[in-house]
């Protein structure tokens, strides 16, 4: 079913970027052929994602990454522990791309450092147990 569709970046790549990325801290799935983990869209091109992960993803595994009512699909380029690429089959429209950044300021999630930070002081205040 799930099929390589896109040659692994190399070695000598340059930093440069076909399109500008929105910075986004949305609540994702990543549906792969392995099961569906929760993820946060970090940033989002037309052409696209850098996502965070609470597992690492797999170099070459094709995915479909679903935030609020939309969806794309696509292949993993890099991955880190925590963070992966996905390179879209399909370029997402700019419609797209503006409807997103709509849905980020009302629905975007604190920074990680916020919640430790909150914690913190609940646990300062009495309020919470490490």
């Amino acid at each position: 079913m799930f099929a390589s569709r896109l040659p692994l970046p190399s070695r000598s790549y340059t930093g440069r970027r076909a399109s500008a990325r929105l910075r986004t801290r949305l609540p994702a799935r990543m549906v792969l052929l392995g099961g569906t983990q929760h993820c946060v869209l970090i940033d989002l091109s037309l052409n696209g994602a850098r996502i965070q992960t609470s597992t690492p993803a797999r170099l070459g595994d094709e995915a479909v990454l679903i935030w609020g009512s939309f969806e794309t699909f696509g292949q993993v380029v890099w991955a880190t522990d925590t963070h992966c690429g996905l390179a879209l089959f399909e370029p997402i429209t700019d419609a797209l791309l503006l409807e997103t950044r709509q849905l980020d300021q009302v629905a975007r999630l604190p920074e990680d450092r916020d919640l430790t930070r909150q914690s913190a002081q609940a646990w300062a205040q009495g309020k919470a147990k490490l």
